[in-house]
């Protein structure tokens, strides 16, 4: 009897804690998230990642006993992209990334584009349009190219620039393009898909019990309330990245469909005369440091697609070394920086801007 008892408490207890999990996840876990809940909302729960909700302001929060409470704000426009705000009176610099350009843990003023908004210079001559939203790949940035360039055909505007944020885990992205598609426009959906939409909240606890990440969200909460920025050396590595890795992601067919993509977009680019910046964004703490990283073999490959204008952040950090201990927020995400990078960031991509629309 006893035995039996037990089993039908197991069973209960079972249950009970994915449940117990779900709950937590969406009434606390997903407010104490680096994004606030309502950014995503009108993606959800499809995730095609190519916009965010429209006319949208609100805010994040995180604590940690090291640095306290922490409140960033984020705001969209009409669009559904991050400020600033697009004013088609003036050639357009359309800027393409994923949560690094969109300014993860940044407020609205400390994101790159809204910096670089905010120069005289800059300001009276463009207009920084900020696509980018959390999760986008290089098939992302191929549609978002589509699709502002039949979107300016009724405008009396033009892209003059595209700057490309793009980091080497894009090459390992494997979504597909008309999956994305899809899902953006919520038409054709298969009956996968179908299902999500009808059923959200059953879809999005099967997802994460299928993953097993049902317990990311509180494993975050507790974790960003202990985590402590750590002491770095900040020495560069006389080191090469290992040529295994380069090989194995060079004989992927994720890494071969995503080139294809990067070529469609290069393509797109030199037909409508538009000016391609790419800026490879850091993939983490050896990347930068190493002699020879993963920022060199992407920039390798885009050498190696014919492509003149490359920015590399790594670059920026090694040319004023002073910036190394404030590179990341609070977290140790070095692909993630601070409002202070930012700054730095924003500055020296102006600088170079004005340097090649002068030409």
């Amino acid at each position: 009897m006893k035995e039996k008892l037990f089993s039908i408490w197991m069973v209960i207890f079972s249950l009970l804690i994915p449940i117990g999990l779900a709950v937590f996840n969406h009434y606390i876990g997903s407010r104490l998230l680096y994004l606030p809940k309502g950014l995503l909302g009108e993606d959800f729960p499809l995730e095609s990642r190519m916009y965010l909700s429209k006319n949208y302001t609100g805010n994040s929060y995180s604590l940690n006993i090291h640095s306290g409470l922490n409140k960033v704000k984020y705001s969209t426009n009409e669009l559904g992209f991050r400020i600033p705000y697009v004013d088609y009176s003036k050639e357009i610099i359309l800027m393409a990334g994923d949560s690094i350009l969109f300014g993860a843990g940044l407020n609205d003023w400390e994101t790159v584009p809204h910096i670089l908004q905010s120069e005289v210079d800059l300001n009276s001559k463009f207009s920084f349009f900020n696509v980018a939203t959390p999760g986008k790949s290089i098939a992302h940035h191929l549609l978002d190219l589509q699709n502002q360039i039949k979107a300016y055909k009724n405008k009396n505007s033009r892209i003059k620039y595209l700057m490309l944020w793009i980091s080497f885990n894009d090459l390992e992205e494997g979504i597909d393009l008309q999956k994305i598609q899809r899902r953006a426009q919520k038409k054709n959906l298969n009956l996968k898909d179908r299902l999500t939409l009808r059923f959200p909240a059953l879809a999005v606890f099967y997802k994460t019990l299928r993953g097993r990440t049902l317990g990311n969200p509180i494993r975050y909460v507790f974790n960003s309330v202990f985590i402590k920025k750590k002491q770095y050396r900040f020495e560069r590595i006389l080191q090469n990245e290992p040529e295994q890795t380069r090989r194995f992601f060079s004989n992927s067919r994720v890494v071969k469909k995503n080139l294809r993509h990067l070529r469609d977009l290069i393509a797109l680019c030199d037909k409508h005369g538009i000016v391609l910046v790419n800026v490879i964004t850091a993939y983490n703490y050896n990347d930068i440091f190493y002699q020879t990283g993963f920022s060199e073999y992407l920039e390798d490959i885009l050498k190696g697609l014919g492509q003149k204008h490359i920015i590399k952040l790594k670059d920026i950090y090694h040319a004023n070394p002073g910036i190394y201990p404030n590179i990341t927020g609070r977290d140790n995400d070095f692909s993630h920086f601070s409002f202070k990078a930012s700054q730095l960031i924003a500055s020296r991509i102006g600088v170079y801007l004005k340097s090649i629309d002068n030409r």
